[in-house]
């Protein structure tokens, strides 16, 4: 390993290794939109909640403390299933996840199933 500072080069003998490379999170297009904390991180509530009604944050942008993938992706999945109880909350329904595929284009294998953006909502609201 490298000293950044002094250029003095090294090994270390480690059975593991986790390196922190440092983080500044890019979220200057989001200000003025959600509030930010002065680290530049989204200001959130119980994880992923911000102060705007719908918008949810979750993982490196909201998380200053662990700023890990493994954490990331469990608060990614809680601001996911939030952002769809919201939306029914709020008079968007389910309609599935085909993005019109013709019918019948799954039993046909014409269907890609590799990629599945999500669910698709419609707003039923008036």
């Amino acid at each position: 390993m490298q000293d950044v500072e002094s250029g003095e080069q090294r090994d270390l003998e480690a059975d593991g290794v986790f390196v922190y490379i440092g983080h500044e999170p890019n979220t200057g297009y989001l200000e003025g939109t959600v509030a930010l904390r002065e680290s530049g991180y989204i200001d959130v509530r119980d994880e992923v909640y911000t102060d705007v009604p719908g918008i949810f944050a979750a993982g490196d942008v909201a998380d200053e403390i662990y700023r890990q993938l493994s954490t990331s992706v469990g608060a990614g999945t809680r601001a996911a299933m939030t952002a769809e109880r919201w939306l029914a909350e709020h008079g968007w329904q389910t309609i599935g996840h085909d993005l019109g595929a013709p019918a019948g284009a799954e039993e046909s294998g014409e269907l890609d199933t590799d990629f599945m953006p999500g669910p698709v909502f419609i707003n039923t609201g008036s």
